[in-house]
C-alpha cells in the first residue's frame, strides 16, 4: 500500500507546484506597468539621479509582494543604465500601486551611452525611439515564493519626456 502513496504524493506535490508557477506566470503577464512620471532626485559633479515612478496594476485576486528588483534600461537598442532596488512593495489585489525606481547616470554614461542614440534621430524622432526595460525580481503570492522572476516593459521614449 505504501508503494502507491509515494507516487501519488509526488504527483500531488508536482501538480500543486505546477499550478502555483502557472498562477505566478499568468499574474506576471497580466500585470500592467505605466509610467507616472519622473523627477530629478540628485544633480552633482558625479552625475544625475532620476526617480521614475511606475503605476503597477495587479488585476489578479491575490496580493503580490515584490523585492530584489534588477532591471536593465535600453533606449534605441543601447544599454543606458542598470536599475536595482531592494525595497519591498506589496501590489494589492485588484488594485494599482506606485513603485518608485532610482535611475542613476554618471556624466561619462551620458557622454558614452546616451550620445550614440542621437545618431538614430536623423531617421526617427527622438520620442519614437524604443525603450526596453527588462530584468528580474523576487515575488511572493500566498505560499509560493519565486526568485529571479523575469519582467519586461516595452515603450517609447516620449512616454518619459515632458
Amino acid at each position: 500500500m505504501k508503494r502507491i502513496w509515494i507516487p501519488v504524493a509526488v504527483f500531488v506535490v508536482f501538480g500543486l507546484l505546477g499550478v502555483g508557477i502557472y498562477g505566478i506566470v499568468s499574474i506576471s503577464k497580466s500585470v500592467n506597468y505605466e509610467v507616472l512620471g519622473y523627477a530629478v532626485q540628485k544633480l552633482d559633479n558625479v552625475g544625475v539621479t532620476f526617480r521614475v515612478s511606475f503605476l503597477v496594476t495587479n488585476p489578479s485576486s491575490f496580493n503580490l509582494e515584490v523585492w530584489n528588483q534588477y532591471y536593465e534600461f535600453y533606449v534605441g537598442g543601447f544599454k543606458i543604465s542598470t536599475i536595482t532596488s531592494n525595497a519591498h512593495y506589496t501590489l494589492l489585489a485588484d488594485n494599482s500601486s506606485v513603485i518608485p525606481l532610482d535611475v542613476q547616470f554618471t556624466w561619462e554614461d551620458i557622454h558614452s551611452k546616451v550620445a550614440p542614440m542621437y545618431s538614430q534621430t536623423t531617421t526617427t524622432a527622438i520620442g519614437d525611439l524604443p525603450v526596453l526595460i527588462k530584468g528580474k525580481l523576487s515575488a511572493k503570492t500566498g505560499f509560493l515564493r519565486i526568485s529571479h522572476f523575469p519582467v519586461r516593459f516595452n515603450g517609447r521614449l516620449w512616454w518619459f519626456l515632458p
